[in-house]
């Protein structure tokens, strides 16, 4: 997954509408103290809790755009989004969303959500946002052993990952006990989706692993 793919999501109104900076100092004047008319704006997006936790923005954990500065009179997301290089739009950000997600719950959805705000983060306002989806690119990751999840016939096999996003996707359900069987089956069925190439011996193997992986809860 990278920033390109993500903002592919992110509809026209949303990219073309123009930043407005004057209403944005008009606003965080009213509720900080010394905040300058003339008060520099940035524009940043970070990963995001759900929105229904009163803390979603505040822990903004894991910045995944660069900082850039928005003129005075304004700017549309995508005029800024140009000013991002091509190595750094499609470098893959799969690992930087694990990461985020050790840090948080099970029940926790991620979004990446676009900020304009002072520089280093503070008095921010939301522009937009897009779910980060559970179902990343599974190519050359490696389980919590090191070993790739990629066979020599290019088959894969479930990672921890994978058990844990599934996980993650039956408890927004509700459903907190399933058996192994039937959270096998979702997982192949998600995995599937974005095109994995399952490995003949892919359940038995996922099964020990479970075995294993289970015990850290």
């Amino acid at each position: 997954m990278t920033i390109r793919d993500l903002i592919k999501i992110l509809s026209d109104a949303d990219l073309d509408k123009k930043i407005d900076v004057a209403a944005w100092r008009e606003e965080k004047k009213k509720t900080s103290i010394n905040f300058s008319d003339t008060e520099k704006a940035f524009f940043r997006g970070f990963v995001c809790r759900d929105s229904r936790f009163s803390d979603s923005n505040i822990n903004k954990t894991k910045n995944l755009t660069p900082e850039l500065p928005i003129p005075d009179a304004g700017a549309s997301m995508r005029e800024l989004f140009s000013k991002i290089t091509d190595l750094e739009l499609d470098a893959d950000i799969d690992d930087k969303i694990a990461e985020w997600r050790k840090k948080h719950s099970y029940e926790d959805r991620a979004y990446l959500r676009f900020f304009i705000q002072k520089k280093g983060g503070k008095n921010f306002i939301q522009l937009a946002e897009v779910e980060i989806s559970d179902k990343g690119s599974k190519i050359d990751k490696t389980d919590d052993n090191g070993t790739n999840s990629k066979n020599k016939d290019n088959s894969y096999i479930p990672i921890l990952d994978d058990f844990e996003n599934t996980r993650r996707k039956l408890l927004r359900e509700g459903k907190k006990s399933v058996s192994t069987n039937k959270l096998l089956d979702i997982m192949q069925n998600d995995l599937e989706a974005t095109g994995c190439k399952l490995s003949e011996n892919w359940r038995s193997v996922t099964l020990e692993k479970i075995k294993k992986w289970s015990k850290k809860y």
